[in-house]
């Protein structure tokens, strides 16, 4: 598996503002295909992110995304890592932090970002998956909730 950060996470970086509204962000992620928006304030500094999940039951409750902005749902702080972290503890820290999105920061600024997606597709690309998939402790991926326990019998 690859040992580095750089050579898997995303350089294409959308951004949005803390002012725009989660209809824009809404719009942004469905045409871009993107489920993490890193969020600016007025003056371009990174103040949080916002997922599709942290907006998903305002869609399912019909609440108006035109009158809630991106501000008053994003998390805060981000989670950031260099580019030349191992993916083994970036992809450690997303369990035990149950978090799916972080920025790549290289001398400051940010490069790029990194999702669980980005870590799945390496898995899922690695020729010795079995290997990594007999090594992963699928008892605490299941008592941290990202499998099933059914799964397991």
């Amino acid at each position: 598996m690859e040992n580095k950060l750089k050579k898997i996470f995303s350089k294409n970086l959308i951004t949005i503002s803390s002012e725009d509204t989660i209809h824009d962000a809404d719009h942004i992620m469905k045409s871009r295909q993107i489920r993490h928006l890193p969020v600016i304030d007025r003056d371009g500094f990174l103040v949080g992110m916002l997922s599709k999940s942290d907006y998903m039951a305002l869609l399912h409750l019909k609440i108006d995304l035109y009158s809630i902005k991106v501000g008053e749902l994003m998390s805060s702080p981000v989670k950031t890592f260099s580019a030349n972290a191992p993916v083994k503890a970036v992809a450690q820290l997303f369990v035990s932090e149950k978090i799916n999105s972080g920025l790549v920061m290289d001398n400051n600024e940010i490069v790029g970002i990194v999702t669980s997606q980005d870590l799945l597709r390496l898995l899922a690309e690695t020729n010795d998956l079995e290997d990594e998939i007999d090594k992963m402790d699928m008892g605490a991926l299941a008592s941290e909730g990202w499998i099933s326990a059914t799964s397991l019998r």
